[in-house]
């Protein structure tokens, strides 16, 4: 496995007046993640065989996954008298396992920072040296699997004639529109952040008639009643699309 990683930055800082401060942010990155397996292995050996050549039925198998990322952001903050700050910024990022007909993914973010214990009438405690308050809101995502887009095909040992004749069968369809998550909202497709809607991780079909939702969990979470209602609240066909959870 190999992991390749370029980042590049660069940050301009300007006093605008005696109390209105500003500092600009940009920058860029690049990320390749390699993985080349192989292997191979024997069946029914021979007493005393400790060779994989020495097994009756040999398998082997192969396995190349390769990930590229390109992201670029740009940030900007106004600082007020060294104690209010508010800032803005956007990432985009454009990832190999998007459909050929997904270019690129947005996210924008804004926070807002008061170092309160800087004004005049905040108290003064020895045990407090600062008192911040923040709030942030943004959007965020996650890339699909590496092969997710792509149509796939799998190899196959068939019999023809009573002979052993090599095949191959769809393993997946894959979709040239696939992207990061979708948010819904009364059966459409809506911006990510669209207050009162639903963002989903997996569809399959049309986004426009999805045919099952897969609800992505973690550790000790799982698919709960209420969150396959909230789902099928918001999709096109509604109760009819089943939520499944995959992990």
């Amino acid at each position: 496995m190999f992991n390749y990683t370029a980042d590049a930055t660069a940050t301009a800082t300007f006093q605008l007046s005696p109390v209105l401060s500003s500092r600009t942010s940009a920058g860029a990155q690049y990320l390749k993640d390699v993985l080349d397996r192989n292997g191979a292995s024997g069946e029914d050996l021979a007493p005393g065989s400790t060779t994989i050549s020495s097994g009756v039925i040999p398998n082997s198998r192969d396995t190349t996954d390769i990930t590229k990322t390109v992201g670029a952001y740009v940030e900007q903050q106004f600082g007020y008298k060294d104690r209010l700050f508010v800032t803005g910024g956007l990432r985009v990022d454009d990832n190999s396992a998007f459909g050929v007909d997904f270019q690129a993914v947005y996210y924008p973010k804004l926070s807002v920072s008061y170092v309160i214990s800087e004004e005049p009438y905040f108290p003064k405690w020895s045990w407090i040296n600062s008192v911040r308050l923040r709030g942030a809101i943004g959007a965020s995502g996650v890339q699909p699997a590496t092969t997710d887009a792509l149509r796939f095909f799998e190899p196959r040992r068939t019999s023809v004639d009573n002979a052993d004749t090599p095949g191959i069968i769809f393993s997946a369809l894959g979709n040239p529109n696939l992207a990061t998550e979708v948010s819904y909202l009364n059966g459409r497709v809506v911006p990510r952040g669209t207050a009162g809607s639903v963002r989903l991780d997996v569809v399959e079909g049309p986004l426009t008639a999805p045919t099952a939702i897969f609800d992505l969990k973690t550790g000790s979470a799982t698919l709960t009643p209420a969150r396959v209602q909230q789902i099928q609240q918001h999709i096109p066909g509604g109760a009819t699309v089943p939520v499944l959870e995959i992990r």
